[in-house]
This record gives C-alpha cells, sequence and structure tokens, in this order.
C-alpha cells in the first residue's frame, strides 16, 4: 500500500484491513518488465541513470547515480530492474547482463553481505567502516 523511509503499510485484500509494520530495510522486489515503480524512480534520478529496456544504471556495486553526491550510494538496485554492464574478454563492448533468476540470485548475496558488514555505500569502492581496537578485538 505504501513505503516509507522506516516502515511499509500493507492492506489486505477483501477486508481492507490496514497494518503498518516498521522496518529498518526495505527490499522492493519487481517482476522482469518495467513497473510504475520503476518509471517514477527514474523520474527523480539524473539521466544517466536511464539503462537500456526502461532498467535502472547500476555501478559493480549496484549503486545507481543519484541526484546529489550526499544521496550516492543510499539506494541499490538489483534483479530484473538492473542494468550492470557485464564484461566479457572476447566481446569489445560490455553488455548488460541477462534478467534471470541466477544473475538476481548473486546479486542479492552480494548486496546482503553488503549491508550485512555496514559497507560504507557512498566510498569508491565502498569501504567497511573504521573499528577501534577493541571493537576489531571483539570481532576476533
Amino acid at each position: 500500500q505504501e513505503v516509507g523511509q522506516d516502515y511499509v503499510v500493507v492492506k489486505e485484500k477483501g477486508s481492507g484491513a490496514e497494518e503498518t509494520i516498521p522496518v529498518g530495510l526495505t527490499v522492493w522486489a519487481a517482476g522482469n518488465a518495467p513497473v510504475p515503480f520503476v518509471k517514477e524512480l527514474l523520474s527523480q534520478l539524473p539521466p544517466e541513470a536511464t539503462g537500456s529496456a526502461g532498467r535502472v544504471n547500476v555501478d559493480d556495486w549496484l549503486r545507481c547515480p543519484t541526484p546529489t553526491p550526499e544521496t550516492f550510494g543510499s539506494i541499490l538496485v538489483l534483479g530484473d530492474v538492473a542494468c550492470l554492464n557485464g564484461r566479457d574478454k572476447y566481446k569489445p563492448e560490455p553488455e548488460p547482463l541477462p534478467q534471470t533468476a541466477q544473475v538476481a540470485g548473486q546479486q542479492g548475496s552480494f548486496a546482503a553481505r553488503l549491508l550485512n558488514r555496514g559497507y560504507e555505500m557512498d566510498a569508491t569502492p565502498p569501504r567497511l567502516p573504521e573499528l577501534s581496537s577493541g571493537e576489531a578485538f571483539s570481532l576476533l
């Protein structure tokens, strides 16, 4: 029904009952064709964010271009809607990775590792935050 910065509102079919669920991270899963959500997102991003077939261009860390440097790294795009150019040593120009479950699964695992490990996504390449010696020792 509605997605906010720290909540999602879901509506039950039939009864129309609404529930607000607090969230720390929202993952949006779309189908294999551009949906209104993606079109709306692209309308708010810079022109270089628009990839082939209505997809969203992303870098090697699944980040899309954003309107301001301050927001860079705050949006990760993966799966069918992500347009990540794969590199092939036999082709001179990179081509977008296929829209397959295998690619989406790999991207999902990669994004989860980046987020779970707390990478600073606004840096290129993303980096782990600096830890004090006590914090680093506690991870051992």
